[in-house]
């Protein structure tokens, strides 16, 4: 703000894009009078530091850095609270260009244009490659007839090669075919090697009675904290998952999902839980352990590819996925969960997805903050939000009465709060930004 600073006000209009911009500041991050205050000292701060770095750049610029400083004057009467420093500021037309344009980022300024590609009609390109499906469209056929896995899978491979002529330039020609055998040989090393550990696993696990005494042990800690059927049944499950995110740590989806079985499984159906029901179950954590901390392998393979910090992204994605932690319990813990796998009619499936759906909508508002289209939700509307989330899960009548309503007091809350943002920077003008020069 600087002590040589004159008190003419100027109106400027600028671009609409920074018009939008500044409007989404001013409501969002400075509609907190704490945050306001911080970011002013702190700019005086930025002054301060500007002529300090100016006298050493500039030898002929005469200044006293000894008696750099921030002051803060309170005038009761005015109702103003006034923020003075001694640093260098920014002139108008630095102002003007850097709050115009917003540290230059309009694209258009510089000349930029979108890159167009040319990729052609999708569905042209699938009329001419789509022929790589059959394979896989085959493969589900021989099982679906009854064909062994391996005959299916030798069975496709050989449509693969035949359906390949019909490309003149992509034919599996004898040298082709070879080079496409070896690459995808060395492609499932390592695959093959952890899964073969884990059928050494589920083996050794099955002979010596292991699994069984997993499961036992998830059953016995469930029962050692209540003897309530359901509340048992929903423990086992909240210990199985806890246990099915361990085991999949840094292990493929497929051993996961086998050696997962093996000792959560029985645990499961031991409590009632149908085998379509349990299995979803372990598939579900299988996959998610693919962005479990502390490996994450997922986010750790996107931080790579983006060339991203690897834990914030490891804890970005936790973030996103956390709705999805909770909803294979919907599974298992009610028997109107099995519409989430297509078991049972019509209306049990429409009202399993509906509210599952919900479930998950409320979920993430609580995990990342924001009401999509409304505004950013605060710690009391994200707990409600939560609460609602969790509540929904269980899919019986007054568990999701109970869950809607206070999905729609989060919701409200949001409404509200964004209300009283609205009016508390009322005051300030619409489009033109105001600023003392």
């Amino acid at each position: 703000m600087g002590d040589g600073v004159s008190n003419q006000a100027e109106t400027l209009e600028f671009q609409a894009e920074a018009r939008q911009l500044l409007q989404l500041v001013v409501h969002s991050i400075y509609s907190n009078k704490d945050v306001f205050l911080r970011e002013l000292i702190s700019n005086a701060s930025d002054a301060l530091d500007k002529l300090r770095l100016a006298t050493l750049v500039d030898k002929d610029l005469v200044a006293d850095t000894d008696d750099l400083h921030v002051a803060l004057e309170v005038d009761r009467d005015a109702r103003t609270l006034t923020v003075r420093d001694n640093g260098i500021g920014m002139t108008r037309d630095e102002v003007v260009t850097l709050i115009g344009t917003i540290a230059k980022i309009d694209a258009r300024r510089s000349g930029v244009r979108p890159v167009v590609i040319d990729v052609g009609s999708p569905w042209r390109l699938l009329a001419r490659f789509g022929y790589h499906f059959a394979s896989l469209i085959a493969i589900i056929v021989f099982l679906a007839i009854g064909v062994s896995a391996t005959r299916a899978v030798v069975f496709a491979i050989v449509l693969a090669v035949v359906l390949s002529y019909l490309d003149r330039a992509h034919r599996l020609t004898p040298g082709r075919l070879v080079t496409a055998l070896v690459t995808g040989v060395r492609g499932v090393l390592a695959v093959t090697a952890v899964c073969a550990a884990a059928g050494i696993i589920t083996a050794t696990t099955t002979k010596t009675g292991l699994g069984p005494q997993a499961a036992a042990l998830l059953i016995g800690g469930a029962q050692a904290a209540t003897s309530d059927p359901t509340l048992v049944l929903v423990l086992t499950a909240l210990l199985a998952a806890v246990a099915l995110s361990l085991l999949g740590l840094a292990v493929p989806v497929t051993a996961s999902f086998v050696i997962g079985w093996v000792i959560v499984g029985p645990a499961l159906l031991d409590l009632g839980v149908t085998a379509p029901a349990a299995a979803m179950f372990v598939f579900y954590f299988a996959v998610l352990s693919e962005v479990s901390p502390p490996t994450a392998l997922a986010a750790v393979a996107a931080a790579a590819v983006t060339g991203g910090r690897l834990v914030p992204t490891m804890w970005q994605t936790l973030r996103y996925a956390l709705p999805a932690y909770l909803t294979p319990i919907a599974f298992v813990i009610t028997p109107a969960g099995l519409g989430l796998l297509g078991i049972g009619g019509v209306q049990r499936i429409a009202f399993a997805a509906g509210v599952t759906a919900l479930s998950v909508t409320v979920l993430a508002v609580a995990a990342g903050g924001w009401l999509p289209g409304v505004g950013p939700a605060g710690v009391p509307e994200r707990v409600l939000g939560a609460l609602a989330g969790v509540t929904l899960l269980w899919l019986e009548p007054v568990p999701v009465t109970v869950g809607a309503a206070l999905a729609a007091v989060a919701a409200a809350g949001v409404f509200v709060r964004r209300g009283a943002a609205g009016r508390s920077t009322s005051g300030s003008p619409a489009n033109p930004v105001e600023e003392q020069l």
